[in-house]
Parts: structure tokens; sequence; C-alpha cells
């Protein structure tokens, strides 16, 4: 009898779990399925303190960003309406490195595209550590 109950069990719970949602990162690929990519080309480490959307554009966004050392890159995952407003340069930078802050706008920066079958990738480039305003 408790081999019946035990197997019972079983059998219970793996149907119990097969019916649990385990794509739980294919979600979230589904939801932002584009990945920001800042490359930082300057001599110096920069931080990143925010990037966000400039008042002309359609969509808000906040992103929280970190130190990005010398020819290394940060990189997140956005939304498709997000990566489109970067594209099209809506959007600042709030950073610091070698105890300057600066803002800088997204039509300072150069930026590219990467959209293939394989990746959808925004690139934004960093060449110096300068103080520019928006």
């Amino acid at each position: 009898m408790k081999k019946i109950v035990h197997i019972i069990s079983l059998a219970i719970f793996s149907v119990l779990m097969l019916a649990c949602d385990f794509d739980g990162r294919r979600q979230a690929d589904i939801q932002y399925p584009v990945t920001l990519e800042i490359q930082n080309k300057s001599q110096s480490d920069i931080t990143i303190h925010s990037i966000y959307n400039s008042a002309d554009s359609i969509e808000g966004f906040v992103l929280n960003g970190e130190l990005i050392k010398s020819s290394k890159s940060l990189k997140f995952k956005i939304s498709e309406t997000t990566a489109n407003e970067i594209v099209a340069a809506k959007y600042a930078i709030d950073s610091s490195c070698n105890g300057n802050n600066w803002t800088m706008s997204g039509k300072d920066l150069s930026s590219s595209v990467i959209k293939n079958n394989i990746e959808w990738r925004v690139i934004v480039t960093l060449a110096d550590c300068i103080k520019k305003g928006v």
C-alpha cells in the first residue's frame, strides 16, 4: 500500500512539474530582445551613473550603470522601444571619470546597430573621457 501511494505521489509530482513554467530566461529574452552595449574606448575608467530618455523621446526609461574599465564594455538587455530611442539618439548618459562628472546627449555619441537572425545589438561607444553638456 505504501508503495502504491509513493508511486501515485511521484506521478502527481511529475505532472505538476511538467505543468510549471521553467522558461523564465526565454520570457526575459522576449520582453528584452535587444542587447545595449556601452563600450569604453578611452584610456580612463568611466563610471556610468545612469542612462535615461531625453525629453523628446516616446518611452521613458532609466538604466543604472556601473564602472566600465578602459577598453571594456557594459551590457544591458533592453526592450525594442528603448533600443529604437537609443538608435534615434533620444537619450543621455550621466557619467564620471578622472574626477569630472558629465552628462552627454546621445546625439554626441557614436552608435551602431547589429541586427540579424542571431542577435540584435545596439553599441554606444564612449571614445574619450571629456566633459560635455547635454
